[in-house]
C-alpha cells in the first residue's frame, strides 16, 4: 500500500524500501514481545535507555529505508512550492481585505506598524 501512495505521488519506480521499513520494525517488534514474555520482570531496561534505543532505532531505520523515497518522488520540493503558493494566496487575501477596508476612499491611510487602525489624513 506505501509503496503504491508513493508511486501516485512521484511516478517512479517501487524500490520496495517502504514495504522492507515496515516489515523490520514488525519483525523487531515480535522479537520484542517475546524477549519481553521470556524476561518478564527480571530483567528491564530503565526508561531512559529504552526510549533512547527505541528512538533510536526508528531513526536509523527510517533515514536508511523511509526518507529516500521522499527524495526520490521530490516530496520536498513539492512541499516548498506547496507552503509558497499557500504564502501567496494568504497575501493575496489580505490585501484585498485591506483594500476592502478602505471603502474605496484614497485619503484614508493604513500604517504598516503597529495597531492596523485607519487614520483620516487632514
Amino acid at each position: 500500500m506505501h509503496e503504491l501512495m508513493f508511486y501516485y505521488m512521484g511516478r517512479v519506480r517501487p524500490m520496495w524500501e517502504i514495504t522492507w521499513f515496515f516489515l523490520l520494525h514488525g519483525a523487531c517488534l515480535v522479537v520484542e514481545i517475546g524477549i519481553k514474555k521470556v524476561v518478564k520482570d527480571r530483567c528491564r531496561l530503565p526508561r531512559v535507555i529504552a526510549t533512547l534505543m527505541t528512538v533510536g532505532f526508528v531513526m536509523v531505520t527510517g533515514f536508511w529505508l523511509f526518507f529516500p523515497q521522499f527524495l526520490r518522488c521530490k516530496a520536498n520540493v513539492r512541499g516548498l512550492y506547496e507552503y509558497a503558493l499557500a504564502g501567496a494566496f494568504a497575501k493575496d487575501v489580505v490585501n484585498r481585505v485591506v483594500k476592502l477596508g478602505n471603502f474605496g476612499h484614497s485619503d484614508w491611510n493604513v500604517p504598516s506598524q503597529g495597531l492596523y487602525t485607519l487614520m483620516i489624513k487632514e
